[in-house]
């Protein structure tokens, strides 16, 4: 398996990606993991996480398979947001399943705002009550709440050398998102390879997380999921050498966010 990633990363990132969604993909199969998550009473997160993480690769397959490097910054900025939330509700969830269930609980301010879009411009009377109650958890999974609490919690470490990586480019695609004058007047393409390894490493992160999480939620789980682990941590540590060089050398990424484990 990871003779073939060594064959073709360098060539098309699309085909790293194809290899490690394959190992996440067939982890999942094997697993049975509804059935686990269930027994274990983590039914909402292990459902969450799974679903990040596809959403996640179908991001990423997007960015891949366009040439305007000025869309691909404006889809990043997404692909971005979607990981911070999966990393955020993983390491939430280590003892319970509440962080998840209350992700899920978004979906009735969502449907508030879609009706206050289709009311527009009429105003829209709401109970204050119900409304206060869903914007708070809204705002329980905005960025700035969700990277306060990365930075305040020493467990989270492994997680915040991903988070940094995706900050700097999430906070560069701002104008990009906005229809800010810095990318409207400065259209011009730069290294859409780079965008492109950003968002394949970002998946295959969310992936390992995601079998992490599985991983402690019983030992029988953990043992089988070993070497699934292992093939997703390989692939991790490999392409992060070879597409990230530069950053191993300035010491960001010296620890492999898997070194724990």
């Amino acid at each position: 398996m990871i003779g073939k990633i060594k064959t073709y990363r360098d060539e098309d990132p699309y085909l790293t990606l194809n290899i490690a969604r394959e190992i996440f993909h067939k982890a999942l199969n094997e697993l049975d993991f509804k059935k686990i998550a269930k027994e274990c009473g983590f039914p909402e997160t292990a459902s969450v996480l799974v679903m990040l993480a596809s959403r996640i690769s179908e991001i990423c397959e997007s960015i891949i398979s366009i040439k305007s490097y000025y869309s691909s910054v404006i889809l990043y900025r997404a692909l971005g947001e979607h990981a911070i939330k999966h990393a955020y509700i993983s390491v939430r969830s280590r003892t319970n399943d509440d962080v998840a269930m209350k992700y899920f609980s978004i979906l009735a301010n969502e449907e508030l705002s879609k009706i206050k879009g289709a009311k527009w411009p009429n105003s829209l009377e709401i109970n204050k009550e119900f409304k206060d109650s869903t914007e708070k958890i809204y705002r329980d999974f905005s960025l700035k709440v969700i990277l306060e609490y990365f930075k305040n919690d020493d467990e989270s470490v492994d997680f915040l050398n991903l988070l940094r990586g995706i900050m700097v480019k999430y906070s560069e695609s701002s104008s990009y998102i906005h229809g800010g004058p810095t990318a409207v007047m400065n259209p011009q393409d730069k290294d859409i390879k780079a965008i492109r390894k950003d968002a394949v490493i970002t998946v295959i992160s969310s992936y390992f997380f995601t079998m992490t999480r599985f991983s402690l939620f019983n030992p029988e789980c953990q043992q089988r999921l070993e070497k699934f682990n292992r093939e997703i941590k390989e692939i991790m540590d490999d392409i992060r050498e070879k597409w990230f060089p530069c950053e191993i050398e300035n010491g960001h990424g010296k620890q492999s966010m898997t070194d724990k484990e």
